[in-house]
């Protein structure tokens, strides 16, 4: 597993894209703010404040993330310890009796691994 780096200003550029776009205005609707009669002044300073935010990611220290791992499950049936287990950690993470609803989980519950179609 390695480390990903996020890169600050792109992110900067993604607040400020999310700002300018149709969907802050969606957002900006559902608030209890657009019945208000001071309502463009609370959105002004709600983008003010997103736009500081953006803006304050520069002066950031990167960020690093540790890549999720991938696995899958491996349901065993025909042993003493029937379950399914994680291909990452190799922990049997549920009994038998919840395989057909557990295998569908996208995620190992005990390393975090996400699960794909073995």
């Amino acid at each position: 597993m390695g480390e990903i780096l996020i890169d600050s200003q792109k992110f900067q550029k993604k607040i400020m894209d999310y700002i300018t776009s149709q969907e802050v205005d969606k957002l900006f609707d559902a608030t209890m703010f657009t019945s208000n009669p001071e309502s463009q002044t609370c959105r002004q300073a709600m983008i003010h404040g997103m736009v500081t935010a953006g803006m304050m990611t520069c002066l950031c220290d990167p960020i690093f993330l540790e890549k999720r791992p991938v696995g899958h499950w491996i349901p065993l049936k025909d042993c003493a310890n029937k379950g399914v287990y994680c291909s990452v950690c190799n922990k049997k993470v549920y009994k038998v009796d919840y395989a057909n609803q557990k295998l569908k989980s996208k995620f190992c519950p005990n390393c975090g691994a996400k699960m794909e179609e073995g």
